[in-house]
């Protein structure tokens, strides 16, 4: 019925998910947001619940918003998200079971891990105060622990199962506009109690990525195109990984694609858009934040190939426009602007941010925006042998 960010749960014959309370005028920012039960053949709407917010957040946020935490469930009751500061469980007929006041990331989801919820807890945005990963009793809601450490809150910490039988996630700390004084860098958590296994200091690390965890070791961006690999036993680098050197690209040429040997991607400072990327397999899948290219990085070989995207699509009657780059753009830029423009600017139109209620819901200019650059990225997820890639704009690349 509105606008909303959170992933849609199926349990059994129902469907949950979150969105705003729904607005009656062109609206830039929104606190409150309602958890919603539908039937999962029909689409008929069984029940939906309050869940106010103690904030406002940017409403259709390119970098999230309230709504955006998906809900939980183990079966038997679901957990919804407002993750300006409440989180409240039901039963799936809409029984209230609890409700705690927590304030939890607007751009990662929770997940349930031997009956224990865990998730990103958020802060003001200047502030690295509150930020940890969070774990509280499915069954009543009661915090049980905090990480030692602080954790940024643009990222997904992926549960992995240890050979010894630990549960550890890696988490991370670094990113824009926190003046408070910390350490940059990653560490592993156990995800039983939340304390620190080891560090690993890096200044100027990008936080905003999904951690995938497997054979035993961690995979990290870092910026300007590196990688590395890091054994989660010593928390020492076993390999890096150069994204540029020996890369090959599939480029989209008069109507077909050929690879070139090499490429010129630029992954200056920021090589990857924030949460985009995601490991399947042996290969480590991401997209790049200057240029509309989808990586994947081969973490057995260090080989990395490019397959070029387009930025913006357009489909008109039969026919479909595409924007590849600079030379496709439709849109006039501001003169305000210097340099070439970024990937997100490269556009055939504007998103319109009209929502099913017929208003305009936008609290953020860069949402117009191809889903590009400075944005972060709805989580990619593999199925069968596709992998679907979504930008926050709404296209979904297969």
């Amino acid at each position: 019925p509105e606008t909303g960010q959170s992933t849609p749960v199926i349990v059994g014959d129902k469907i949950f998910l979150t969105c705003f309370k729904q607005v009656t005028s062109a609206t830039k920012d929104a606190k409150d947001i309602q958890a919603m039960c539908y039937n999962a053949k029909s689409g008929e709407l069984l029940w939906q619940k309050n869940l106010p917010g103690d904030e406002v957040s940017r409403i259709s946020g390119c970098f999230g918003d309230n709504s955006g935490p998906a809900p939980v469930s183990d079966g038997e009751n679901v957990c919804f998200f407002n993750a300006s500061g409440l989180i409240k469980c039901f039963d799936l007929d809409g029984n209230e079971k609890w409700a705690v006041n927590i304030k939890n990331s607007r751009r990662s989801d929770p997940y349930l891990l031997n009956g224990v919820i865990i998730f990103c807890g958020s802060a003001e945005l200047s502030e690295i105060k509150g930020r940890h990963i969070k774990g509280i009793d499915f069954k009543t809601g009661k915090l049980l622990w905090q990480s030692s450490c602080y954790s940024w809150d643009g990222l997904t910490p992926t549960a992995y199962k240890r050979p010894n039988g630990e549960w550890v996630a890696l988490v991370a700390r670094g990113g824009g506009h926190v003046k408070d004084a910390f350490t940059e860098g990653f560490n592993l958590i156990s995800l039983k109690d939340g304390k620190e296994k080891w560090a690993y200091p890096f200044k100027g690390f990008r936080s905003t990525q999904n951690f995938t965890l497997k054979n035993d070791n961690a995979y990290v961006f870092l910026p300007n195109g590196r990688h590395l690999t890091i054994s989660l036993e010593t928390g020492k680098v076993i390999r890096e990984d150069n994204l540029h050197e020996g890369a090959e690209a599939a480029l989209f040429q008069n109507g077909s694609y050929k690879w070139v040997s090499m490429v010129d991607v630029n992954l200056k400072k920021r090589s990857t858009i924030q949460m985009s990327n995601f490991l399947v397999g042996k290969y480590h899948f991401f997209r790049t934040y200057n240029d509309a290219y989808l990586g994947r990085l081969n973490i057995e070989t260090g080989k990395t190939q490019y397959l070029q995207l387009p930025a913006q699509l357009e489909r008109v009657a039969s026919k479909t426009n595409y924007c590849w780059g600079p030379k496709d753009i439709k849109i006039k830029r501001s003169a305000k602007k210097k340099g070439p423009p970024l990937a997100n600017e490269w556009l055939l139109r504007k998103n319109s941010m009209i929502s099913n209620s017929g208003h305009l819901v936008v609290g953020d200019a860069r949402s117009h925006f191809s889903g590009w650059g400075h944005h972060s990225a709805a989580l990619p997820t593999v199925a069968g042998e596709y992998l679907f890639v979504p930008t926050m704009s709404g296209l979904v690349y297969v």
